[in-house]
């Protein structure tokens, strides 16, 4: 509570980055601002805080719980406006877990920008819901200097949608796409290949989702390979089943996610080569299909993967995909030819007791009234309540000094 104003403070009580203490130029100038390439200066914003939603492969429920909470649409705008007149910044990519929730919130939110004549561009390049987005509000996107948003269906496959609990219905997303492109809104998907249950019936299914989403406007798609991540509900499971070991393989197949090839699959029966093929394979397919694509072809997006590593300029995730295969293969070379920083048993000594350390703290945690209760399985249930209880307890052990604060 605020002392002083005598009421609970809110999200929109908390302080705007401090962006004088940032070389906001040489992050623009080395592309690492987190948007779709745009002339002029980028700057992010955060206009929400948290998701309604609980994919299992997901951290938000455990760090936000499953609330949602928006700033006021002008002191989104308030800030947007300052950045301009203080910086010269001209786009403003929303960074958002999930930006567009409330259909009434994006509406005045995008009056606010017209109201202001600011003349700016802006992406939701996170992913954003793709509910709330019909023609009418596809239409006052495109008025503002919208240029671009993300969709994540994470696979074509029902099947594993539901088992990530992800509440997506193809059809709307469909629908939603055609609505964008009307607009003439670029559109991404994401996709992710390699779930611990995912059969290859599963990527055979994204495959031919993949042709529709090409067939609605989709302009780019992104694919990556999934990653267990702590804290998250399948991250558990495979940590209880003793398939993850936090390890100096472990930080590395993280890294990896973006690359054409993993170093590890958690989906069983399907081995790496078969991921690296299938993400190759989804990328072909989609590129040779898109309609906004001038390469229309198999040779055509050869071509272009040739060309964003000649020019080192890429305009699209296939490009960014090979690029990064590439760059790990110069790398690795370079790092062979030199001398380590440290030895490699010096390194694996580095990561030796990390797992120990975290196996304690994960029993110490199941081992407290939180985890008393069983998960509840059924994806339509909130597990907000669940959350909260974790979270008190190990906040009351970390101050007894039971597990340490991480």
């Amino acid at each position: 509570k605020n002392p002083r104003r005598n009421r609970c403070l809110t999200v929109d009580d908390i302080a705007a980055p401090h962006w004088e203490s940032i070389d906001i130029d040489t992050y623009n100038a080395h592309g690492m601002v987190g948007s779709v390439p745009q002339a002029g200066k980028t700057i992010p914003i955060l206009a929400t805080r948290g998701c309604p939603y609980q994919c299992t492969f997901c951290s938000s429920p455990n760090m936000w719980t499953t609330k949602w909470v928006a700033r006021k649409p002008r002191l989104v705008v308030d800030e947007i406006e300052s950045y301009v007149q203080r910086y010269g910044a001209t786009n403003f990519p929303l960074q958002d877990l999930t930006a567009i929730i409330k259909k009434q919130w994006i509406l005045d939110f995008c009056q606010e920008l017209i109201d202001r004549k600011l003349k700016i561009t802006w992406q939701l390049p996170s992913g954003t819901r793709s509910e709330v987005i019909d023609q009418e509000v596809a239409n006052i996107l495109s008025r503002t200097g919208m240029v671009s948003m993300a969709y994540a269906p994470e696979s074509g496959s029902d099947s594993t949608r539901k088992a990530i609990k992800k509440h997506v219905s193809a059809e709307k997303m469909l629908e939603s796409i055609a609505s964008a492109r009307r607009a003439r809104l670029d559109v991404n998907t994401f996709f992710i290949l390699g779930f611990p249950h995912d059969k290859e019936e599963a990527f055979r299914e994204t495959l031919f989702f993949v042709d529709e989403v090409a067939k609605a406007g989709v302009t780019d798609i992104g694919i990556s390979f999934y990653m267990a991540l702590p804290g998250t509900e399948l991250f558990d499971e495979l940590y209880q089943q003793g398939q993850v070991k936090i390890d100096r393989s472990y930080f590395r197949h993280i890294l990896d996610s973006q690359s054409l090839w993993p170093c590890r699959s958690f989906a069983k029966g399907v081995p790496k080569w078969k991921l690296a093929f299938w993400k190759l394979r989804i990328y072909l397919r989609f590129y040779s299909k898109v309609k906004t694509s001038s390469h229309q072809s198999i040779l055509g997006t050869v071509a272009h993967i040739i060309a964003g590593l000649i020019w080192s300029k890429e305009k699209s995730r296939l490009q960014a995909a090979v690029g990064c295969y590439v760059n790990n293969l110069i790398s690795l070379v370079k790092c062979l030819l030199r001398p380590r920083w440290i030895s490699l048993a010096e390194e694996k000594a580095l990561f030796a007791g990390w797992d120990d350390v975290y196996r304690y703290c994960h029993q110490a945690r199941r081992a407290s009234a939180a985890f008393k209760s069983k998960p509840d399985p059924l994806p339509g249930r909130s597990v907000i309540s669940q959350v909260k209880r974790r979270h008190e307890s190990q906040y009351r052990m970390a101050e007894n000094g039971q597990i340490s604060s991480i």
